[in-house]
């Protein structure tokens, strides 16, 4: 598997050109078996890569072109520098089975991994340390029951936490201590969710977008803290969750999606 490197100009969104690429597949540091998901920590200068059936997060040094620090390998002309990795193959404290997704607290910096095989969430110190929490339950008749969990995301105002579930087709909400708050699946109007599997918080504007990957779209919703749904909105849960809109169906064309599945935000 191979993670690729795209430059692009600030001013020019559609001028995206190749940069470089590293990986293949194996449990090297440069390497990775079936990587789902990756996010750059809130300074910019750690990549985390989520390498899923190597049951392990990888962190990388970006250094913008300076010398590797001490303690790290090259992997891209001193830009991309391995620096660790943290889990293993299990079920205890800090192991994964299967992870696939991880979100960072824009706040503290914390890492939230979906430890999909072992239907809980656990959380990590940015260093990658275990900060001794983990949620969700594997007994379907438990409200955090969590029987696929495949996506994750923080929404700090709220100090919520967003977990999408592919089996239960549904998002189940989590407070930062792990409890378990509500969950929904559709938008108030019947309209349910289908294998969702990718989900990013703007936090400028409150938004929880959705990748809806079964109904090859994209859905938005704004999470308003408990007051009421804005005019044009449509509640979904308790005032916190209003149904905005989304776009996307399924195609081949400029616009359209074949099942669609991570998200990610120009910020």
């Amino acid at each position: 598997m191979i993670l690729s490197v795209f430059a692009f100009s600030q001013f020019s969104f559609a001028d995206l050109s190749f940069s470089d690429k590293f990986g293949s597949v194996g449990d090297d540091n440069d390497e990775f078996d079936k990587p789902t998901d990756l996010a750059i920590s809130n300074d910019g200068k750690k990549l985390y890569v989520v390498d899923s059936k190597n049951d392990r997060i990888k962190t990388y040094d970006l250094t913008g072109g300076n010398n590797c620090p001490s303690g790290t390998d090259e992997i891209i002309d001193d830009e991309v520098c391995f620096d660790d990795d943290f889990g293993s193959s299990g079920s205890g404290d800090g192991r994964f089975d299967i992870p696939t997704d991880l979100a960072i607290d824009k706040g503290n910096g914390d890492i939230y991994v979906v430890d999909s095989d072992n239907n809980r969430v656990q959380r990590f110190q940015p260093d990658g340390d275990f900060d001794n929490l983990e949620f969700g339950s594997s007994s379907s008749g438990d409200d955090e029951y969590l029987g696929t969990p495949s996506a994750i995301a923080v929404h700090r105002s709220s100090n919520f936490i967003y977990v999408a579930d592919s089996s239960t087709d549904s998002i189940s909400v989590f407070d930062d201590d792990g409890d378990f708050q509500f969950s929904f699946d559709d938008d108030d109007a019947g309209d349910e969710f289908k294998d969702p599997s990718g989900m990013i918080v703007d936090e400028s504007e409150d938004i929880l977008y959705v990748a809806d990957t079964g109904n090859n779209r994209i859905r938005m919703f704004e999470l308003t803290d408990g007051d009421n749904c804005p005019s044009g909105t449509d509640e979904v849960v308790n005032d916190e969750v209003c149904f905005v809109d989304d776009f996307g169906s399924s195609g081949s064309t400029d616009g359209k999606f074949d099942e669609p599945s991570g998200l990610a935000l120009d910020e």
